[in-house]
């Protein structure tokens, strides 16, 4: 954590910072299973869900920089690395199906 000339805290602002690290790695585990979502759908006619993989992707993106940017707010580091993330998070793994149009589903 680095210095700041803001009146939170140390170690109430290492506790929200932490929170939003958690967060930021449930998002971007989130939004790489949606992406290998997207990656499994098979049949041509599955345009809906290749729509639904991509808004949700966007989605977790956005809210992705809203967190990285209060971490950065509060003059913490944002732990964006997906090797961490994905260790960290508690987003549920994406089941593994049969190869067809059929898109897995998550489990929480």
């Amino acid at each position: 954590m680095h210095q700041t000339k803001n009146d939170i805290l140390n170690h109430t602002r290492a506790d929200v910072i932490a929170l939003l690290n958690a967060r930021l790695a449930d998002r971007i585990d989130f939004m790489q299973q949606a992406t290998n979502a997207y990656w499994t759908v098979k049949e041509t006619t599955c345009i809906a869900l290749h729509t639904l993989c991509d808004e949700i992707v966007v989605a977790a993106e956005e809210s992705m920089d809203l967190l990285v940017e209060w971490v950065m707010r509060l003059s913490g580091t944002a732990e964006g690395k997906l090797q961490g993330a994905t260790q960290r998070s508690r987003v549920g793994r994406m089941a593994l199906h049969n190869p067809s149009s059929e898109i897995g589903r998550w489990r929480f």
